[in-house]
């Protein structure tokens, strides 16, 4: 029994140590995006203030990572806090650059990726590895990094059967980790689900405030894992103070 106790040790001890070498290589990364993104904006008069914004965003997105090692348990005051810098964030950065309010998760090999596009009628970009995308008018936009991106990546290592094949069901796997695993939300429940391509989601008791805040957590988690279940890209059409709409685009 000692020898079998000195052995979990040893692995959850491991395991720690890969986690946060992963974490850190990613604050390093956006450390470095964050430090270009200032500097380029002393350089580049005209889109200065989106520049600094992103190397603000770079900058305490890498902070937080650095410091907020995966076996931490954050309180829900601290959490809707950190959350609340980046929707601020985000929300500027969709003023500044004449963005829509469509948010929309595409899968992708590396994990699904938001997009927002710059027009109302738009088209999803073969390739969302850029932040900023400048292809044709109606491909136009930015790609980020969507906050439910780790969690659902999560939720697919731990997945011991086959992904859901329906939005609903999606959903419903979705629902029960984001109460029951995640708990940041009081209760998710499918409201009205009238194809195939559409359905409409009623959330309770969010940790995070507004549904309608730019990537909000519990609707970038179920954004995400919708887009990477169905592998399909997935827009939100609908948000208010307690019902979202995913269908897909």
């Amino acid at each position: 029994m000692a020898v079998l106790r000195e052995e979990n040790e040893r692995l959850r001890t491991e395991y720690v140590r890969a986690r946060q070498t992963s974490y850190r290589r990613t604050a390093a990364a956006l450390l470095g995006i964050g430090v270009l993104a200032f500097l380029a904006g002393g350089l580049l008069r005209g889109v200065r203030d989106v520049l600094f914004v992103l190397g603000a965003i770079g900058v305490f997105g890498g902070v937080l990572t650095w410091y907020l090692t995966p076996e931490r348990v954050l309180t829900v005051g601290v959490s809707e806090s950190v959350y609340d810098a980046v929707a601020s964030n985000g929300a500027q950065l969709r003023d500044e650059l004449g963005l829509q309010a469509t948010s929309v998760y595409v899968p992708a090999p590396d994990g699904p990726r938001l997009f927002v596009p710059q027009h109302q009628e738009y088209s999803i970009p073969e390739s969302l590895d850029a932040v900023f995308l400048t292809g044709s008018d109606a491909e136009r936009g930015v790609a980020l990094t969507p906050s439910g991106q780790r969690l659902v990546a999560e939720l697919d290592r731990t997945r011991t059967g086959p992904a859901p094949d329906t939005l609903r069901a999606a959903v419903s796997q979705l629902g029960d980790a984001v109460v029951e695993q995640f708990e940041v939300a009081d209760a998710i429940r499918v409201a009205e689900s009238t194809a195939d391509d559409r359905v409409v989601v009623t959330i309770e008791g969010s940790a995070f405030g507004s549904l309608s805040d730019f990537d909000h957590p519990v609707v970038s988690v179920l954004g995400c894992g919708l887009a990477q279940t169905q592998d399909t890209p997935i827009a939100v059409s609908h948000v208010d103070d307690t019902t979202v709409a995913f269908e897909t685009a």
